[in-house]
């Protein structure tokens, strides 16, 4: 018999739907192999946290009441719970030192280390998603950037010392990149403990787990993604069917792992096309999205407006093509360096024709209809692939290694290739058999990788139920916690004075 494991679970985030029954489902099911389960909550410890930026006691008291229902439903007397917040003096003062250190760039607060964890790096990951700009005034927003390092520290020094007090064998926390996620992984892997990260899987009905890594690790996703393929029991005509499903629910606005972007969009509706020349439509990604991780830096520019007006004012292409640029829909309503700059060159370059994020134009007819796609990155790249249109990459992206899209080394090879496109050249196309088998393999992975739930029942994106036998638990707050945060939501929009 199995000697039983010692599971930490880090739960901060009860607040957030599906993510907290995600941890109460591994949990039972540690429960169910035999093991020892021990829940770290928050009791109001972070100063600040993505579902509650601002602290409101209101909202943490919601959460706290969420969390007390899911232990609950896990049973008291089957998983211990504990505090997350477990500081030593000497600590503390540690941590305060961070409220007083200079800092004036994103890079300085990126280079923040301590004791081999990357707090800064997770403190401006929050900052970036939080302003949804990709490039934060740091001076003018110091006090989110030290709010945010100040709750990393804590989080790292309280997981250190959790787990040197119970030697657990695995951590099992959610999503691993915001700044109150990221330390607990960097506690876990300086002495050496297993990690297991939760998050979204590209279907409502499953969950992704990555072990001792994040989903943000493009080179294990990449692995992922052509095990799945080779490990499958499907046979080749399954396969294919299950891939092509992927994408014609995609194009057909069906919500997957998370809320379709193209539902406003109106099928049909298109920009003038010119008949010409070649219509090359650029598809771009929010910035802001995967700007704090390194690896997923775009190697040929400083970012996707730079590649662009790159393109945009190159004599070479002049003639040859009409570029259009498809805003992410995901861009909707965001004033940014991003939309700022894109809006620009539009003004700039008349022949270029920005379609923004709020525009009606579909993206997939705009996609079935164009003679070239470009992308830095976005999935839209192999969603050409799979629609047999000629899809250049330039970025970095899951699907990269596959072989589908036409990858220039270099911003001039780009020109070249384009402008060899444009006289009619095919001959840097991907062979359409290796282009099938790159649209199989990434839809394969998109419909199958992560596990199904056992103990979660999935009613949309936000709303799930704990199922156990016959029985069904909804975890809303305590009736009392939520109407004090309706009334103090009132306040503070002025409607009660």
């Amino acid at each position: 018999m199995a000697t039983p494991k010692k599971i930490l679970i880090y739960a901060p985030y009860a607040i957030w739907g599906p993510h907290f029954e995600t941890d109460l489902e591994l949990a039972q099911r540690c429960l169910d192999a035999g093991n020892e389960v021990i829940f770290l909550g928050c009791r109001g410890g972070l100063l600040t946290c993505f579902p509650n930026q601002t602290h409101r006691q209101s909202v943490c008291r919601m959460c706290m009441s969420r969390f007390r229902k899911g232990m609950k439903w896990l049973g008291t007397s089957n998983a211990a719970v504990k505090d997350f917040l477990n500081l030593t003096v000497q600590q503390q003062q540690e941590i305060d030192k961070l409220r007083t250190m200079e800092l004036s760039s994103c890079d300085e607060v990126r280079s923040i280390v301590l004791e081999g964890a990357d707090i800064g790096v997770a403190a401006i990951s929050s900052v970036i998603s939080i302003l949804r700009e990709p490039k934060p005034d740091i001076l003018e927003h110091m006090e989110l950037v030290r709010i945010n390092l100040i709750s990393a520290a804590r989080v790292f020094f309280s997981l250190l010392n959790h787990i040197r007090a119970e030697h657990p064998h695995t951590l099992i926390v959610f999503n691993g990149r915001y700044a109150q996620l990221r330390p607990a992984l960097s506690a876990a892997r300086l002495l050496e403990v297993e990690t297991c990260v939760h998050e979204r899987a590209s279907v409502l009905d499953r969950f992704s787990l990555s072990i001792n890594t994040t989903t943000h690790d493009l080179g294990a996703m990449q692995q992922e993604m052509l095990r799945i393929s080779k490990t499958s029991e499907l046979d080749e005509s399954e396969k294919q069917k299950l891939a092509f499903e992927w994408y014609e629910e995609r194009r057909g606005n069906v919500t997957q792992g998370w809320e379709s972007y193209t539902a406003h969009q109106q099928w049909g509706h298109l920009p003038e096309l010119a008949t010409d020349r070649l219509n090359l439509v650029i598809f771009i990604s929010s910035e802001d999205e995967l700007e704090a991780f390194e690896e997923w830096r775009n190697p040929y520019y400083p970012d996707q407006n730079e590649g662009i007006e790159l393109l945009l004012s190159d004599a070479r292409l002049a003639g040859k093509f009409k570029i259009f640029v498809r805003e992410h829909p995901n861009l909707q309503g965001i004033d940014n360096s991003q939309t700022r700059r894109i809006r620009n060159l539009a003004e700039r370059y008349p022949d270029f024709q920005l379609i923004s994020a709020e525009s009606p134009v579909s993206t997939y007819s705009l996609l079935d209809q164009s003679d070239v796609v470009l992308t830095f990155g976005s999935t839209v790249g192999i969603e050409a692939v799979y629609k047999g249109k000629p899809s250049f990459l330039i970025g970095r992206a899951y699907y990269e290694n596959l072989g589908c899209c036409v990858q220039p080394a270099s911003h001039e090879e780009l020109i070249t290739l384009l402008c060899a496109f444009a006289v009619g050249d095919r001959t840097m196309l991907p062979p359409a058999e290796l282009c099938r088998e790159a649209v199989v393999t990434y839809g394969l992975y998109s419909k199958l990788w992560g596990q199904t739930f056992n103990y979660v029942k999935v009613h949309g994106l936000r709303t799930v139920t704990m199922t156990r036998g016959d029985r069904i638990k909804l975890l809303r707050p305590s009736l009392f916690s939520w109407l004090v945060f309706q009334c103090e939501t009132l306040f503070k929009r002025g409607r009660i004075s």
